[in-house]
């Protein structure tokens, strides 16, 4: 049942509306700050992984190498693929994304069977 003090007294009536309004500011600001608050804790669970923290991906997982070593090449760390090895551990020399079992100096004219640098051959099988 109403309050009948608050219906035949205008002033009473007034001050409740007053009371009411700021019952329901307060709320309103209360939730905002809720809401920010939730956004900026959950903030770093739902942010999406850095894109170059995964360099190559292969059936559904990431690795850090991508290396070429033809059909007969090992794969000594990682899952071999239409001549591709596929790793996140190189134990060797790292050059372009792949990893590497050797590094030859070359003269400026050398011929290289592997990947060139400068004066640098890669590469995973032996001459």
């Amino acid at each position: 049942m109403a309050n009948t003090t608050a219906a035949s007294n205008p002033r009473y009536a007034r001050k409740l509306g007053h009371a009411s309004i700021g019952v329901s500011v307060s709320g309103i600001i209360s939730l905002i700050i809720a809401i920010v608050v939730v956004c900026i804790v959950t903030r770093p669970i739902v942010t999406r992984p850095n894109r170059d923290s995964c360099s190559h991906s292969y059936q559904g997982s990431c690795y850090k190498y991508k290396t070429y070593v033809g059909s007969s090449g090992s794969c000594d760390s990682g899952v071999k693929s239409h001549g591709y090895c596929y790793s996140s551990y190189c134990y060797s020399y790292r050059f372009a994304g792949g990893c590497y079992k050797y590094k030859e100096y070359l003269s400026s004219f050398g011929t290289c069977s592997g990947v060139r640098s400068e004066n640098y051959c890669y590469y995973n099988f032996s001459h």
